[in-house]
């Protein structure tokens, strides 16, 4: 920082005599001006002047005066130059500061390594997705975070409380010790339902490579053919998202066996979208202007073309792409290559590791809403209490919701990604960052989850802009992948729970766009920020969508018949309300 310092009041004292230089030529120009004037007054007073006299003095008064322009016009320039050198130099320090540790006294940890990271973090602005072979971070038998280790512990420790409840309960209320398992298995009912909406929805979507196939055969690859090859696309997209939704709604799937149509309806619907668009982008136009494109702010910040790192990407034969989707399909990642890195064999202590977490967990959350959720929440349609019960639950609930949370991440972005990560011995198992210890939640959208970020940041983002040559701008394709991503949680909620609750549109709309932009500084306690926003944030979110699933199940709630408007409206606000007037 002392560096830093120097340099700044070097240029200031440089900046201080350029102003110098202007006023004394200034005032040099118009002492001259002024002298000239007296000059010619004196010789009209005393003998006249004659016309040749008085061009001459002109003509040198225009002189002086073009000079005087043209050293004011240097010294601007050179003025306005230093200037723009120092808003590039406070760009490149912010561009600093935002990948550099930062002691207490301010100064940049390992300065020549920082200069790196923004030389890296710069050229990566609008690059592509490389696949490197590494674990996730959570994998103990590459190291891992002790302190997770710790956590897990603290968890197991919690899933023995929680059994032990469950076991007093069940005897004082039924006789028996154990207590059966009528709940998980009403959640994962119909399975045999949900086994055939799967295989017609993964049959659809191979449909993608005959598809890039005959496109390559007929030569209508060219984006002047897009409304052709776009229209199959939907065409295919419509049918995924139809035959899942209407599975869910028709056989009335129950919530777990509905949340796994419609997360596989999403993961199935990116997993086309990412082939789709790979193979016409950078496989049948690979030298196109849009697959070449580069924004103009990414240009000004010096990245180039070699920097993009476009994907080699082929339309081989068909038997070739057949291969090569099926091994993307069930891969652990939404982003497409025809080649990926691969781990030399299968560990099968980490994939019985992983099987078995996760089915610890399946249960874990059965004992979670057994113990803590429905003992509360069942009575809230006759009793919904008011402002200090609803805040008192809200409360309560964020231990339930945390747990829930980290439940749902450690055993979907950790363990079952893993599992097929394994079995395939795909390389990348970078499926989330340490998330836990960001500071802010733009910091914690981009760790939390990679596999869908990463679809989102190149596939959403990055494409709009590429699209539409750079008309929508960084931070209007920003709120376009928001929007996207909270009407993707959506469907997916909508149609496990059976009901249309639009809680995480508003809260991924609302706040989840408006944290992004607030920044909590640096200290010690910005972490506990974070985490006290996303407790109450869980909490509030397990009280409302537990209220309204058990208005929904009361037999008063309305029905479709009743009227649409009747039907999509919350039912538990609906109840509070007809309290509140009686």
């Amino acid at each position: 920082m002392s560096g830093n310092h120097q340099n700044n009041q070097v240029q200031a004292e440089s900046n201080n005599q350029h102003i110098d230089v202007l006023k004394q030529t200034l005032a040099d120009t118009l002492s001259h001006v002024q002298e000239i004037e007296k000059k010619l007054r004196q010789k009209l007073d005393q003998e006249g002047i004659s016309q040749e006299a008085r061009q001459i003095i002109l003509n040198d008064v225009k002189q002086k005066a073009e000079l005087s322009k043209t050293i004011i016009n240097e010294s601007i320039e050179q003025q306005q130059d230093l200037i723009n050198n120092q808003l590039d130099a406070l760009a490149e320090r912010v561009n600093e500061l935002k990948v550099s540790g930062i002691d207490s006294n301010g100064n940049l940890i390992n300065g020549e390594q920082s200069s790196r990271q923004v030389s890296n973090y710069r050229k990566k602005l609008f690059s592509q997705k490389i696949f490197l072979e590494r674990d996730s971070l959570l994998t103990f038998t590459n190291g891992g975070e002790g302190g997770f280790r710790t956590l897990e512990n603290i968890f197991i420790a919690f899933l023995i409380l929680l059994g032990v409840q469950i076991c007093v309960d069940e005897f004082f209320e039924n006789g028996n010790f154990f207590p059966d398992l009528q709940l998980f298995y009403w959640v994962f009912g119909q399975f045999d339902k949900v086994i055939q909406t799967l295989l017609i929805m993964y049959s659809i979507s191979f449909l993608v490579v005959p598809v890039i196939q005959e496109v390559k055969n007929r030569q209508i690859g060219g984006f002047k053919y897009a409304p052709i090859y776009v229209t199959v696309y939907f065409m295919i997209q419509s049918l995924i998202f139809t035959i899942g939704v209407y599975s869910c709604y028709y056989y009335g799937l129950q919530p777990a066996s509905a949340l796994v149509v419609s997360c596989e309806m999403a993961r199935i619907g990116m997993k086309v979208h990412s082939y789709y668009r790979e193979k016409i982008v950078n496989g049948l136009n690979r030298g196109s202007s849009v697959a070449l494109y580069l924004p103009v702010w990414a240009e000004k910040q010096g990245i180039k073309l070699g920097d993009l790192d476009i994907p080699d990407i082929s339309v081989g034969t068909q038997q070739e792409e057949l291969q090569r989707y099926a091994f993307f399909f069930f891969a652990p990642t939404l982003i497409f290559r025809d080649s990926y890195p691969r781990n030399r064999k299968i560990r099968i202590n980490v994939l019985l590791k992983n099987i078995s977490t996760f089915i610890i967990l399946i249960f874990y959350l059965w004992s979670v809403f057994k113990a803590l959720c429905i003992p509360i929440f069942k009575h809230t349609v006759n009793n919904p209490g008011g402002v200090r019960q609803f805040v008192s639950s809200v409360i309560f609930s964020t231990v339930s919701g945390i747990i829930c949370l980290l439940s749902l991440f450690y055993g979907i972005l950790h363990s079952w990604l893993n599992i097929f990560g394994e079995i395939m011995r795909f390389g990348d198992r970078q499926f989330y960052e340490d998330w836990w210890n960001v500071q802010d939640f733009a910091g914690y959208y981009r760790k939390w989850n990679i596999v869908v970020h990463e679809f989102l940041y190149y596939y959403i983002y990055q494409d709009i802009i590429r699209f539409t040559k750079g008309k929508f701008s960084r931070q209007s394709s920003k709120n376009m992948v928001f929007f996207i991503s909270a009407i993707l949680h959506e469907i997916i909620v909508t149609c496990g729970l059976g009901f249309f609750f639009p809680i995480l549109f508003l809260m991924f709309g609302g706040p989840g766009v408006i944290f992004t932009k607030i920044n909590f500084g640096r200290g010690p306690y910005v972490g506990t920020m974070f985490w006290f926003l996303m407790l109450i944030g869980s909490g509030i979110l397990m009280v409302l969508i537990c209220r309204e699933f058990y208005a929904r199940q009361s037999p008063m709630a309305a029905k479709l018949q009743d009227g649409l408007w009747e039907y999509i409206y919350p039912q538990s606000l609906r109840f509070i309300s007809q309290q509140t007037q009686a």
